[in-house]
């Protein structure tokens, strides 16, 4: 076989790795998108709130403790909207609030068919 034709078929052959490559990558992101996008509609799912929920309550009304009530206000969340948006590390983070006051705000969320935010997106 002369070396002209053997370079050609060689040629031929990197460009197909190529091309297969390319495709391999592409195909690659179009799914890794495609999953990310399901993550993405997952995570809105669990985070959205029943229609019936009133998120303009004051926490004062929602019959936490004193304390855990001072700490929310401390940290500047004043209605029940502002605390569904709040995950339970932001809210371990909160002076004076430790695992027993998360405990008793989840439980008092999930009373009402809500929960705290899962993720920081």
């Amino acid at each position: 076989m002369p070396s002209m034709g053997g370079r050609r078929v060689s040629d031929r052959i990197e460009a197909a790795q190529k091309i297969a490559y390319e495709r391999g990558v592409r195909d690659g992101y179009r799914r890794a998108l495609r999953e990310l996008s399901d993550t993405l509609r997952e995570i809105e799912g669990q985070n959205k709130l029943p229609s019936d929920a009133d998120l303009s309550i004051p926490i004062e009304k929602l019959g936490l403790s004193g304390r855990i009530v001072a700490s929310l206000k401390r940290a500047n969340v004043k209605t029940l909207g502002e605390l569904v948006e709040k995950t339970e590390s932001e809210l371990l983070d909160m002076s004076n609030f430790g695992p027993t006051s998360l405990s008793k705000v989840v439980e008092n969320l999930s009373n009402r068919g809500l929960e705290l935010r899962r993720h920081h997106l």
